[in-house]
């Protein structure tokens, strides 16, 4: 009985409410607090998520992500991944819905937005990702955005790494501009990279093949002296792999 008037109630006044702050556009604070709020009762259980979603609360967290305001694009960015990750009800939904943004006419900033999203969701998720993820991923770290390349980049080991999606990968078409991101002139970049790299070599020698004719040796000589240690030591683990598959 108690849990049947909380559930109403919650239903009744504190959601419709709550989606209300979420349009205060002079209140950051509220509306950060409102998308806190609102995932934390969709993920209570069945009935409330069903309300939060009914009442268009995964809408409104999308639109957000374009606020002119960074905190309150971080939390519905966290949230949304965190409600892709854990609630599978809601999955597909919200994973759609940011896929639809990824448009030429979508301005940097969403994008960046978007990406930061779905790579939160590729390190949160409990089952493996959707494979219409991997297309939009394949295209995203095809941008000429710094931010956009690195959060894609992390996606995309984050999938290698947790799932072994190996093959999915390779045939997404990501091995070209992957071993082409290896020349890139920042650490933020190489290090996703070279392990996304790595764990593509460590599938079999076909894939292997597949880097090597992408031309990843034009980078690997120049990565073994890198200034930073950490590309000097990946750059080696992936030169062992390499031989690894071909002394087998």
């Amino acid at each position: 009985m108690t849990s049947h008037f909380i559930i109403t109630n919650t239903n009744l006044f504190v959601i419709p409410k709550l989606i209300e702050f979420l349009s205060r556009v002079n209140n950051s604070a509220l509306q950060s607090a409102s998308i806190r709020a609102l995932a934390e009762i969709g993920g209570a259980n069945a009935d409330l998520t069903k309300a939060v979603v009914s009442a268009g609360a995964i809408t409104k967290f999308i639109y957000l992500l374009d606020s002119p305001h960074p905190a309150v694009v971080k939390r519905a960015g966290s949230e949304l991944s965190v409600m892709a990750s854990y609630i599978q009800e809601l999955r597909e939904e919200i994973i759609e819905s940011l896929l639809t943004l990824i448009q030429p006419d979508t301005s940097v900033k969403l994008l960046r937005s978007v990406t930061y999203t779905l790579e939160n969701i590729c390190l949160n998720i409990i089952d493996s990702p959707p494979a219409v993820l991997l297309p939009a991923l394949a295209h995203l770290i095809n941008s000429n955005d710094e931010q956009i390349i690195v959060l894609a980049c992390k996606a995309l080991m984050h999938i290698l790494k947790r799932f072994q999606q190996v093959h999915q990968v390779v045939d997404a078409g990501v091995v070209p501009r992957l071993v082409e991101l290896l020349g890139y002139n920042k650490v933020a970049v190489i290090i996703p990279t070279l392990e996304s790299i790595r764990k593509i070599v460590n599938g079999d020698v076909v894939q292997t093949k597949s880097v090597l004719a992408a031309g990843a040796f034009t980078f690997l000589g120049k990565l073994l002296v890198h200034p930073n240690r950490v590309v000097v030591q990946l750059a080696a683990k992936l030169v062992a792999a390499i031989h690894i598959q071909f002394a087998a």
